[in-house]
């Protein structure tokens, strides 16, 4: 890559299993010459880092009035959740948020983003003025902020996630954000390969959004990275919070990448133009209508969290994925469009 005219960033790379991942930065016209390298196993140009962002958003407060906090506390382990932060107090009982980069100011639509994550899943989809209450407390990191501003660093997303993973035992985790791109069935993902290695001890229930590209034209509209993880559950969207739901036309689809090829593993309420997945949002101190598998994924792991915490015994990650796909209904659609 030198002798080419370009740059490896070496101090981001990704060593998984025997495979190499690294970003480099050449000119587009030599790239055919990188890849006849021995070792090059595949060249392929950097994604854009998504949130996962709602296709749709809109206040409701004349829909619902102002929420009413149940007035209780958790005392069971917090669950983690990995996004933009929440930078508000008005969850402060439930939520613990954890900064990556002090010095570093939050992004403002990322923190909007954190916070209706974070009340998926302490709510779910919100129905009344009078909040359920959560099953668990919350660990929110902040592994996005207004440093993070190019596709290469997806790597140092990456390396914020599996810093917290390195020091700390959850049993319960969600990702809605990754790299905006379609599955491979040639080539794994580095944060497929890096997080699945995480989970593979079988003691962590992780949801993951499968992204909002399901309108593309096809392969384009396939699950994307890391939802394909094995050890994950990846989540798409439904319409509808009715018996009459359908897959979202925005929520991607299967299949997944071998072995996991039957993704997504299911699909929940998300929300859409028909009816909207209500939220609260900390920073802005209202209800939102929003849409997107961003909220459907961990309003999945609420329901997870919901059975482990509620039962006499203490179940595994195992029993609880059986569980729920147990009580899953396709409603005549496809194996590989709900799961």
């Amino acid at each position: 890559v030198d002798n080419l005219g370009g740059q490896c960033n070496t101090s981001k790379r990704r060593i998984v299993q025997g495979l190499t991942f690294l970003p480099v930065t050449l000119n587009k016209n030599q790239v055919e010459k990188m890849s006849a390298f021995t070792f090059c196993r595949v060249v392929r140009s950097m994604p854009e880092l998504r949130i996962i962002r709602p296709t749709m958003t809109r206040s409701v407060e004349n829909a619902i009035d102002a929420p009413i906090f149940p007035d209780h506390d958790v005392n069971e382990a917090p669950i983690a959740i990995f996004d933009g932060g929440i930078s508000s107090d008005r969850l402060d009982r439930w939520v613990t948020e954890y900064v990556y980069d002090m010095d570093t100011p939050p992004q403002m639509d990322c923190v909007e983003h954190g916070g209706q994550v974070t009340s998926a899943y302490l709510f779910g989809p919100i129905q009344d003025e009078m909040l359920p209450k959560p099953y668990t407390p919350v660990d929110h990191f902040r592994v996005l902020d207004s440093g993070i501003g190019s596709s290469l660093d997806l790597f140092d997303v990456l390396t914020r996630i599996t810093m917290v993973l390195d020091r700390n035992s959850y049993k319960f985790i969600n990702l809605s954000l990754g790299p905006r791109l379609p599955v491979d069935d040639d080539d794994v993902n580095v944060w497929t390969s890096v997080l699945d290695e995480y989970l593979s001890t079988g003691n962590t229930f992780a949801t993951v959004a499968v992204g909002n590209d399901g309108q593309a034209r096809a392969p384009n509209n396939r699950v994307q990275p890391p939802s394909d993880m094995v050890n994950a559950v990846g989540i798409g969207s439904g319409d509808l919070y009715s018996e009459d739901w359908k897959r979202a036309d925005y929520s991607c689809i299967g299949p997944g990448r071998s072995p996991g090829l039957v993704k997504p593993d299911g699909v929940y309420f998300g929300g859409s133009s028909q009816q909207p997945f209500v939220v609260f949002t900390p920073v802005a101190n209202s209800l939102s209508g929003v849409s997107g598998t961003s909220f459907s994924a961990p309003a999945v792991l609420r329901l997870a969290a919901g059975i482990d915490t509620t039962l006499d015994h203490e179940l595994s990650v195992p029993a609880l994925k059986a569980l729920l796909i147990h009580k899953t209904q396709s409603n005549g659609q496809d194996l590989s469009i709900v799961g």
